[in-house]
């Protein structure tokens, strides 16, 4: 199954973050990358974003269009209760 996600108020919350080259950064809700795309272009080498999402394909989409970004850390969550 292919895995289709469209970033809604991108500009707004990249906006409203303020982010700091230097900062962590973590998408909780990693769906198709598209947050953590922007948030990876104004990051440093020293800039570091987690990637976390409950959905194994939207993990694996994410790595997909992701992939030259070296900065990203990913996790598969599971429910736990």
């Amino acid at each position: 199954m292919e895995f289709k996600h469209k970033s809604v108020l991108l500009k707004e919350s990249i906006e409203a973050l303020q982010i700091k080259p230097d900062g962590i950064y973590v998408d909780g809700t990693l769906g198709g990358g598209g947050h953590s795309y922007e948030i990876c272009r104004h990051l440093s080498d020293k800039g570091r974003l987690i990637g976390i999402d409950q959905d194994a394909a939207a993990i694996e989409a994410a790595k997909e269009r992701l992939g030259e970004i070296k900065l990203l850390l990913f996790a598969a969550i599971t429910a736990i209760w």
